[in-house]
């Protein structure tokens, strides 16, 4: 270990520090209409939720909105497929959350948050005041920060980009935020 590498507990006190004391033995809410015309999640706190799959019949890119939500689990990434990606999403006001967004064939909009972890492959991606944020990220163009602090970049792993459409499999742009 080098003296930069952090010890493993405090790696884990980060990243409790961050995360809130998570509850395991707690089932995910689920949304009640998971073909609706857009997922829309607000005014939510320490809750973890899972988007439920499109069902065969869904053919068309729905947009996604998250606001409001602080030390919450939000997976959406089972909803956002290689085959039916969403259209865009767009979080506001979100606070030491974790959000596994999937594929987003548009824009990925990240907006007035504070110590999240944003998990997504994206044909754009763009922050606007936030703070203290770990972006693991797959991206067609570079990503557009505004207005941040302690912003971090970080390539998405391996086995989720072998799972994105091929638009997204060829370009890596995680590194170069404008």
């Amino acid at each position: 270990m080098t003296a930069a590498e952090p010890s493993e507990s405090q790696s884990n006190k980060r990243v409790d520090t961050l995360m809130g004391e998570p509850d395991l033995d707690r089932v995910p809410s689920t949304s009640k209409s998971p073909n609706a015309h857009a997922i829309e999640l607000s005014a939510r706190g320490s809750e973890w939720y899972v988007e439920p799959a499109a069902s065969s019949d869904a053919s068309s890119q729905v947009p996604a909105s998250i606001t409001n939500i602080k030390a919450c689990i939000i997976d959406i990434s089972v909803r956002a497929t290689r085959d039916i990606p969403l259209a865009k999403i767009h979080i506001l006001a979100a606070r030491r959350s974790l959000i596994i967004c999937g594929h987003i064939s548009g824009s990925t909009f990240l907006s007035e948050s504070e110590g999240c972890v944003l998990i997504a492959t994206s044909g754009q991606v763009r922050l606007h005041n936030c703070i203290n944020c770990v972006v693991y990220l797959h991206c067609t163009s570079n990503p557009v920060i505004e207005g941040c602090s302690g912003i971090k970049f970080t390539p998405l792993p391996a086995v989720l980009v072998s799972s994105a459409p091929v638009l997204f499999s060829r370009v890596r742009r995680w590194g170069n935020p404008e």
